[in-house]
C-alpha cells in the first residue's frame, strides 16, 4: 500500500519545516514525527485536506494508547522544547507542570469516566492533554457564566460530543487525569477570561 505522510518539525514552538512523503510498504516506526496517513486514492489525501490518520479500532484501544505513549516518549527524548516549561526552564523528569487555571478532571476509569470542571488556582501540578478541534457550524458544549457551577458539579457523559468523549477516553487510557478543552475550560461569555 502507498500512503502519503505529512511530517513536520518544530522550532521554538512553531512549525519550522513540513514535508510530504509518499511511502510504499511499511512505515518505519522509528520515523521521528507525528504521522498521519491515508491511502493515496482516498478523498482526504487526493484533496490534500489531510494526509490521513492511523486506523485504530477505538479511542480506548490498546494500540491507540501505546501509539500515544510512544509519541510522547519520543518527544521527551528527542525534542528539547518538549521538556521545557512555559517559563523556558527545563522540567525535571519527575516534575509535573502547573495546570492551566481551569481543567476537566476525569474521575473514574475508562468506560466510566465522570468529567467535571475544576479551578486549579494556578498552583496545582499534573500532566494533562489538550484537545484542539474545529468548532464548525454547530457550537459544541460550552461553559458560560451561568453554567460554571453546573460544570464543576459534573458533566454528564452523554452531553459530551463524541470528539470530547474520545479525547477523555484517550487521555485516561494513557494514565492522565486532566484534559483541557477550550469550549469547556474557558468561560465563553466572559471576554476577560
Amino acid at each position: 500500500m502507498t500512503v502519503s505522510v505529512l511530517a513536520w518539525s518544530f522550532l521554538h514552538s512553531r512549525v519550522s519545516q513540513a514535508h510530504v512523503f509518499h511511502i510504499t510498504g511499511t512505515i518505519p516506526s522509528s520515523m521521528p514525527c507525528l504521522m498521519l496517513t491515508e491511502p493515496l486514492d482516498s478523498p482526504a489525501a487526493s484533496n490534500d485536506d489531510v494526509s490521513g490518520r492511523p486506523r485504530l479500532p477505538a479511542a480506548d484501544a490498546p494500540e491507540a494508547s501505546a501509539l500515544i505513549k510512544d509519541w510522547i516518549k519520543w518527544c521527551r527524548e528527542n525534542h528539547p522544547d518538549c521538556r521545557n516549561l512555559i517559563d523556558g526552564s527545563e522540567a525535571a523528569d519527575h516534575e509535573e507542570p502547573l495546570l492551566p487555571s481551569r481543567m476537566l478532571y476525569l474521575d473514574g476509569e475508562v468506560g466510566a469516566i465522570r468529567p467535571r470542571l475544576v479551578c486549579t488556582g494556578r498552583d496545582l501540578r499534573g500532566r494533562y492533554t489538550a484537545l484542539s478541534h474545529r468548532w464548525g457550524d454547530v457550537q459544541p458544549l460550552t461553559t458560560q457564566t451561568a453554567t460554571i457551577e453546573e460544570r464543576k458539579a459534573g458533566i454528564p457523559w452523554q452531553l459530551l460530543p463524541k470528539t470530547f468523549q474520545d479525547a477523555a477516553t484517550a487521555t485516561k487510557s494513557i494514565g492522565v487525569d486532566y484534559l483541557w478543552i477550550d469550549s469547556l475550560c474557558i468561560v465563553q461569555d466572559d471576554h476577560d477570561d
